[in-house]
């Protein structure tokens, strides 16, 4: 008997106390049983009732008010038990609770209904309880498909539903056994594990340190240990994270931080970040994205609904037959010239900032691509340049782009014929097998005459570059492209070309084949390269155009209308209001629309409870079906006017195409989803671009080479999207590069007239979301923000600062939800704001809190430059409301800039040819400051400063400083100087022609000649005496200077050394 184990201890402060009481009787009393404890004394059982249940127990015993008698007494004890574990039932809640219950993924059905036995024994269904039972099960079940068979299941009971819900669960199981034996292995990218003793973890080299990973798919975000992360050198720099993170079993999963790291499996590498958690016993996780990069598993196994998986022994055949299609560049043969409008007025932009930091990598991807051939230098000058826009890839690698607006408002478009979607898909009548090629960077295989190539022209820190490739955001390029391959194949049987999709079909596979290989042959001939990854090589069936083609003919594509169909069952009178609207709107078409919609209005009368059964269910179904079928939805017309529109809403986000049919706007397709964690967090702004980016992707097979209107309820995108890229916040900037090959005209359109898409954005689909846009995005945040001087530490305390800054939240609020009135001074840019890790900037610029506008007047302050330079200082990466006149009045209230400023009036310099290099000119001057000798020298390219205390007057001396400075610096062409007897000297004489340099001299009664030099004597005079009045650092003085930007907005440091 000693070998029976007790009942667990009873647990009466937290979870359902009155579950597990009910749970720990059950097992007391057969314990009692089994162990022989039922036939003893009253008292005994107490005691053994007490000691089992344990602390928490004893504890509430302690509370009852009972006599010895009662206390001695099991039943006594047990009902008081009872009594305090179970309080009386709230009817009408637990009948919600049991309402709300659905199936879980991955549940049994035989567990599912468990369970609804179990709520709907609190419910009082009495003789109703059966048919409440069997109602929820076909509401709450996962699978649509069964819902729908029991929904056409007359006479239907509890005990048939389960069993029809049972049998389909076991034939589910049964064709995902089979599917797995035919599929083979589906192994883990060559871990060399045997079959059935696979381990799913890698060993990867992070940074200089291997680190063993558990591979996990379900995992949005990679996960190392702080031990691990210490030992990582160099150790990255930690920023804090906004990820939130939660466990399987829905632990709260805290971070230290995340941190950009490079990750090396094989000949991969790839540049991810890592979340550091403090639990050194969590294993270290690789994310889905990062296994999926890095090569450790493959999607080969995924079938998508009605599509075929991929021919890979044919891919593979091809790729080694036709190698050269898919290696290299490719040029195709031929140029191209980009024509504008009669007229056309050049642009040209300023140079923009690039982090310095960043610099190093841009210089070697413009020195890669001039290799490839893809980019020139230019040294002419030139109408047109345009700015550069860098994105920084997930591998760490840089992606060059230009932002061509202005340019592409004066092209004019080749209005090539394109073959209409009725005229291609009419020859694939009699066709069985499908092959579709998609050429790797189409756009950049045309090769552009010197002409076009020079409008092209963009700026860098290096000066200007031209491409030679036609660059993608050209308006005309995707007609381009098109007609380009059209002359390539239009003599090809079997064969069309759709913009940059390539079709090749055959009513017999050695028809198909013999087609396909003549295809190849040209396209390796014309010198074009294809993505491999993008082509699909003998198909049964294959999406194209919007459509599947299939052996069997042309079917809808079911993506086109899966927001429709996987549209979640409304849960109240709002969301179902909601629905209904969409569906007024577009039954028109829709026979008997009002019977068919009775059901579902009957639940929005007043006063009545919300009851969703079968037939609420039913209908809805057949509602679902009407939107999702002609003449609801419409069939694409390439010559029909077409338009998309696009919501965003708190979670979701919706689209539809719409076709102008009739004088009215018609469905042609819907698109909709969830938004992830992160996304979830953008300011309002970007939420509704997040939107448009999706409606666009989507709905690309319709609109790609088309110009579009897009319909959008939000004013300021439409201004954003006017403005040049650069000077649009960071997540925005990487949204709009993501549709800039898209010919795009937004629309400002009330929200209560985007019925569909407002609807389709809160009622999207449940299941999760897969987002590239995310990845992408926080990467281009990430590298703007690593690109500000502005060092972890201090962000962090600006945020801080942000968080408690009440004008600052209430401009957060604004952003995220328009629900709080901005304030005043930020109201006419808000739309240019962002929020980056709790910090609010404006471009590239931090938005300064209240609290922290005196530190920062400080910080611009130091070195007691001028008003002048402070602002410039200052505008390079900070701002407030009224910035400019809270420095023009700090410096003014200077006590030592007052004592030190100019009294004299200026005098006109004598202006010198500005040298086209650093250090080629530079300007020497003595001066005194405390008695004693320094000796000033200053580049006329950069305005950069040197100053040296010298020993003595002499030549000697002042010789010695400068072999130091041109050692080095290098030796300039010229050196000028004021012709003092220093400089007048044979023995600088001698030193100029020794170090073969130029020596002019300005004349010793018109020192203004030599001006450069005198007026940087003054100010290195004021800086020093100003910081020996404070008692600061002359040297941080002198930095402050160097690093303080000039008129042209770059700072002397940046032009002498290409860094700040």
């Amino acid at each position: 008997m000693a070998d029976i184990r007790q009942p667990d201890e009873l647990v009466l402060l937290t979870g359902n106390i009155a579950e597990n009481w009910r749970k720990f009787r059950q097992e007391f009393e057969l314990y009692m049983i089994a162990s022989g404890h039922d036939g003893k004394p009253e008292k005994q059982k107490v005691a053994l009732l007490l000691h089992v249940a344990r602390k928490q127990a004893i504890d509430v015993f302690n509370t009852f008010a009972l006599t010895e008698e009662q206390k001695a007494d099991y039943d006594v004890v047990v009902q008081r038990f009872e009594t305090y574990c179970s309080p009386k039932t709230n009817e009408t809640y637990e009948r919600y609770m049991f309402n709300s219950r659905k199936q879980f993924q991955g549940e049994a059905v035989e567990q599912f209904v468990t369970e609804l036995k179990i709520r709907a024994q609190s419910c009082n269904f009495g003789d109703l309880r059966d048919s409440m039972i069997r109602d929820r099960l076909v509401l709450g079940i996962t699978s649509q498909r069964v819902r729908e068979r029991l929904l056409r299941e007359e006479d239907l009971t509890l005990g048939k539903a389960v069993q029809i819900c049972q049998a389909a669960e076991i034939s589910e199981r049964q064709i995902q056994t089979i599917a797995a034996t035919v599929d083979g292995d589906a192994s883990l990218a060559n871990n060399g594990h045997k079959e059935g003793k696979r381990k799913w973890t890698q060993k990867l080299q992070v940074e200089n340190c291997w680190v063993s990973f558990k591979l996990d798919t379900g995992s949005d975000v990679s996960i190392i240990s702080e031990q691990q992360y210490l030992k990582l050198k160099p150790t990255p720099q930690l920023e804090k994270s906004p990820a939130v993170m939660t466990s399987y079993s829905g632990e709260r999963i805290q971070s230290l931080g995340v941190c950009r790291v490079s990750v090396r499996y094989k000949k991969r590498k790839i540049a991810t970040f890592m979340e550091v958690v403090q639990d050194e016993c969590r294993p270290a996780l690789l994310g889905g994205n990062d296994c999926e990069m890095l090569g450790l598993l493959k999607r080969v196994h995924l079938i998508e609904a009605g599509r075929k998986p991929q021919n890979e022994p044919m891919k593979e055949e091809i790729k080694k037959k036709h190698s050269q299609l898919f290696r290299g560049n490719g040029a195709l043969p031929g140029v191209h010239t980009i024509v504008l409008k009669d007229g056309a007025k050049g642009v040209i932009h300023a140079p923009r900032r690039v982090a310095v930091a960043k610099r190093p990598q841009l210089k070697k991807e413009l020195d890669r691509q001039v290799k490839l051939g893809f980019l020139a230098k230019v040294d002419e000058p030139t109408e047109w340049v345009n700015s550069l826009v860098i994105v920084e890839k997930a591998n760490g690698q840089m992606r060059l782009c230009i932002d061509p607006k202005d340019l592409n408002k004066e092209i004019k478009r080749e209005h090539f014929q394109i073959p209409t979607k009725e005229e291609i898909l009419g020859k694939l009548e009699n066709a069985k097998y499908f092959s579709k090629m998609d050429a790797t960077a189409g756009f950049h295989q045309i090769q552009l005459d010197k002409k076009s190539s020079m409008l092209t022209t963009f700026n860098t820190p290096f000066g200007r570059y031209r491409y030679l490739r036609l660059p993608m955001g050209i308006c005309s390029a995707p007609e381009v492209f098109h007609k380009t391959m059209h002359q390539f194949l239009e003599d090809f049987e079997g064969v069309s070309v759709y913009m940059d999709d390539i079709i090749v079909w055959g009513s017999t596979e050695a028809e198909h084949d013999e087609r396909l290989e003549k295809t190849l042959e040209r396209l390796t001939q014309v010198g074009l390269v294809l993505n491999v990854d993008k082509c699909y090589f003998r198909q049964a069936e294959l999406p194209y155009l919007g459509e599947v083609v299939t052996q069997d003919g042309v079917k809808p594509d079911p993506e086109k209308v899966q927001a429709v169909t996987d549209m979640p069952t409304p849960t109240n009178a709002t969301e179902l209001q909601r629905v209904l609207g969409m569906v007024t709107y577009l039954g028109r078409y829709i026979p008997n629309l009002s019977a068919r919609t009775a059901p579902l209005r009957s639940l929005l009368g007043k006063d009545i409870e919300w009851q969703w059964n079968a037939e609420q269910e039913a209908a809805w179904i057949g509602i679902k079906e009407a939107l999702t079928k002609h003449p609801v939805l419409q069939y694409y017309d390439e010559s029909k006017a077409i338009k998309v529109s696009s919501d965003a809403s708190k979670d979701g986000i919706g689209a539809v195409l719409l076709q102008e049919t009739k004088g009215e706007w018609m469905a042609v397709a819907y698109a909709s989803r969830s938004m992830t964690t992160a996304e979830k967090n953008y300011a309002q702004i970007e939420k509704e671009q997040l939107s448009v980016v999706f409606a666009c992707e989507r709905f690309h097979s319709y609109i790609y080479g088309r110009r579009v209107l897009v319909e959008t309820d939000h004013k300021p995108l439409i201004s954003i999207s006017k403005k040049q890229l650069g000077d649009a916040p960071p997540r925005l900037q990487r949204l709009l590069l993501r549709i800039q090959k898209y010919d795009l005209v937004l629309e400002y359109t009330p929200g209560k007239y985007l019925v569909i898409a407002d609807t389709l954005s809160r009622s999207y689909p449940s299941k999760r979301t897969e987002s590239t846009t995310e990845s992408e995005v926080h990467i281009h945040v990430c590298a703007m923000k690593s690109g500000l001087p502005v060092s972890e530490r201090k962000w962090e305390q600006i945020a801080e600062a942000t968080a408690n800054d009440e004008e600052l939240q209430r401009v957060v609020c604004c952003m995220s939800d328009g629900t709080v009135v901005c304030p005043k001074p930020y109201l006419t840019f808000i739309d240019e704001l962002s929020i980056v890790d709790g910090v609010i900037v404006k471009g590239q610029r931090v938005v300064v809190p209240r609290s922290m506008r005196t530190q920062m007047l400080q910080l611009v302050h130091e070195g007691h430059m001028g008003i002048e330079k402070c602002k410039r200082r200052a505008r390079e990466i900070l701002y407030w409301p009224n910035m400019n006149q809270d420095i023009y009045e700090t410096v003014s209230r200077c006590d030592v800039c007052q004592v030190h400023r100019y009294a004299q009036p200026k005098e006109p310099l004598r202006m010198h040819e500005r040298p086209n290099r650093p250090w080629a000119k530079v300007g020497c001057d003595l001066f005194y400051l405390k008695q004693k000798p320094y000796l000033l020298t200053i580049d006329y390219y950069s305005h950069y400063p040197e100053t040296a205390l010298l020993a003595s007057e002499t030549s000697g001396q002042v010789i010695i400083h400068l072999k130091a400075l041109f050692s080095r610096y290098g030796i300039p062409s010229t050196v000028m100087s004021d012709g003092g007897p220093q400089f007048a000297s044979a023995e600088f004489q001698r030193f100029s022609e020794e170090w073969g340099f130029d020596h002019k001299m300005s004349s010793p009664y018109y020192p203004q000649s030599n001006g450069l030099a005198e007026n940087g004597v003054k100010v290195v005079k004021r800086l020093l005496t100003k910081a020996a009045e404070k008692g600061e650092d002359p040297y941080l003085a002198m930095l402050a200077y160097r690093d303080a930007p000039l008129n042209n907005g770059k700072t002397p440091a940046e032009l002498l050394l290409g860094r700040n």
